[in-house]
Formats: C-alpha cells, sequence, structure tokens
C-alpha cells in the first residue's frame, strides 16, 4: 500500500509542474528592420593619390521588442 501512495503522489507531482508549463502561452512582438546599401563612387570622382575612391557600403540593423 505504501509503494501506491508513492507513485500516486510522484505522478500527481508530475502533472502538477507539467500542467502550469502547458498554460503558459507567449506571443512575441516586435520590429526588425535590416537594410543595407552601397554607394559606388560617392565622391563623384577617384583620388588614385590617397586611395579614396569614393565606395561606401552600410549595414543597419534596428530591433525593437
Amino acid at each position: 500500500m505504501k509503494k501506491f501512495a508513492i507513485i500516486s503522489l510522484a505522478a500527481l507531482l508530475v502533472v502538477a509542474f507539467t500542467l502550469p508549463a502547458a498554460a503558459f502561452e507567449n506571443i512575441f512582438g516586435g520590429y526588425w528592420r535590416t537594410r543595407a546599401y552601397t554607394q559606388q563612387n560617392y565622391l563623384g570622382s577617384e583620388d588614385p593619390d590617397t586611395g579614396n575612391e569614393g565606395n561606401m557600403s552600410l549595414v543597419d540593423t534596428r530591433t525593437r521588442l
């Protein structure tokens, strides 16, 4: 009889701890924007002396929860 009571208590505890996890619902909402852009010859002329051809590549990311 004692063995049956321990098994029943263990089963009851397993059910008691797993039911709240099944009932919990979370909806993720937010905003995520990633943009990338490239500009070739941004300055309008190439200057071989300085090594600055005026090329630009950027990536911008914004996240809001």
